[in-house]
């Protein structure tokens, strides 16, 4: 008599519960809408970004989005919710390019500001970012299959399995605004690292903590140029992800 996995049980459990109340959702199209409720229409304040031409797989497992709003849905008792004292960012996009994990990290505002107490500085957004990336990092080794790529048969029907035991996670955070406040500094120690990836004087984060240790973090600024100031569309490919797609395979290996 076979004896029961118990970890790999309940690592199914979980995985089934964070589809069930829309944590992690499984994106079989090309189109991927973030929206800001607590803008209105009419304000003129930023609250809808549409990104298309993403790539999905209408069978498999390949992108996901992330939804750090569930902890107010009732049927989420407490394992989602986001930690006290923690913060969090709009939404995740996770994408499976190249034998990589792309973890993308948005977060939009209507304005940038230079005080670094306000929710909308880019301390406050670099504390937002760095607290995703340690949830994220913790709930995918529960959510993501422990098998290599598989087929098997269930109901007479092919069941596929993504890998992701050999998979490289790259995160990335995208800042989508319409104006800042942000001052050119002249003073190179009142200079923060945020700043200086912002400013373009350097090219990314390096995330430095007891769980990642050294971790580059590569970010992604985005002003909105258009008259539109609620609204804005992306592409995929041209906006963020800006490199060539050389293995379409979902393989990892």
């Amino acid at each position: 008599m076979s004896i029961p996995n118990f970890f790999a049980q309940n690592r199914r459990k979980i995985q089934q519960y964070a589809k069930n109340i829309g944590f992690i959702k499984p994106i079989h199209s090309p189109h991927f809408d973030i929206i800001e409720n607590k803008n209105k229409e009419g304000t003129g304040k930023l609250r809808e970004i549409s990104i298309n031409n993403i790539p999905h797989d209408s069978l498999h497992e390949r992108t996901w989005e992330v939804n750090f709003d569930i902890e107010e849905s009732p049927n989420n008792r407490y394992i989602f919710n986001t930690p006290q004292g923690k913060k969090k960012v709009e939404k995740a996009l996770i994408v499976l390019i190249n034998k990589r994990l792309y973890i993308y990290m948005f977060e939009m505002k209507s304005e940038i500001s230079h005080e670094e107490r306000k929710e909308n500085s880019l301390a406050q957004i670099r504390q937002k970012w760095v607290d995703t990336m340690e949830r994220l990092s913790l709930l995918l080794t529960l959510y993501c299959p422990e098998h290599v790529y598989q087929t098997k048969i269930e109901e007479g029907e092919e069941v596929h399995f993504c890998p992701f035991d050999k998979v490289k996670i790259t995160y990335t955070g995208i800042l989508i605004y319409n104006t800042h406040s942000i001052p050119t500094l002249t003073t190179e120690e009142n200079k923060t690292d945020i700043y200086c990836v912002f400013k373009g004087e350097k090219p990314r984060l390096h995330i430095q903590n007891e769980l990642f240790g050294n971790e580059p973090l590569d970010l992604i600024f985005l002003k909105n140029e258009t008259s539109d100031m609620e609204n804005i569309r992306l592409d995929f490919m041209k906006d963020i992800f800006k490199k060539e797609i050389k293995d379409e395979s979902l393989f990892c290996w």
